[in-house]
């Protein structure tokens, strides 16, 4: 038997790496699209309703600081 803990340490890691921003550890598009689908599943699974709503941050008039 071969001992796989470092193996699945290293994969861990390479997901967080494909989901995270590496300057500031939010979440990416990639992560985003993978928990929408997620969701839209689950949503049709227990027949409930879904709905997204998005608006761009960059366009928020950042007046109080």
């Amino acid at each position: 038997m071969d001992d796989i803990t470092e193996k699945k340490e290293i994969e861990k890691q390479l997901y967080e790496m494909s989901i995270t921003d590496p300057l500031t550890g939010a979440y990416n598009f990639r992560y985003f699209n993978r928990r929408l689908e997620d969701e839209i599943l689950r949503a049709r699974r227990c027949g409930e309703r879904f709905s997204v709503i998005m608006t761009p941050l960059d366009i928020i008039p950042w007046t109080w600081y």
